[in-house]
């Protein structure tokens, strides 16, 4: 599995199929038949990767957007993205 960084690219998978709610996104993982549901934040950075980005963009764009700081964004998107990427939801392409 490639190393995820701050400059990789990277974008949703495209088998995982999204709802949008009210209260926030569902993830449906067709193959595996999972669920997910994704809170505020969470729906914003998936939202963020319906084009290629690099994780230093969503961080960018996550911190504007809800007013935090710059690295505590990074240390929880990271964490997000890495689970996500374990799981298989998402794909990455480093530069």
């Amino acid at each position: 599995m490639k190393k995820l960084t701050l400059v990789s690219q990277i974008r949703k998978n495209p088998r995982i199929i999204t709802k949008r709610t009210n209260e926030g996104v569902i993830l449906l993982d067709p193959i595996l038949g999972e669920i997910r549901t994704l809170n505020k934040t969470a729906s914003f950075t998936w939202q963020a990767l319906d084009k290629k980005i690099t994780v230093e963009e969503i961080t960018q764009k996550i911190a504007k957007n809800f007013e935090a700081p710059g690295e505590k964004i990074k240390r929880e998107t990271m964490v997000f993205l890495e689970k996500y990427l374990k799981l298989g939801l998402i794909e990455i392409k480093n530069k």
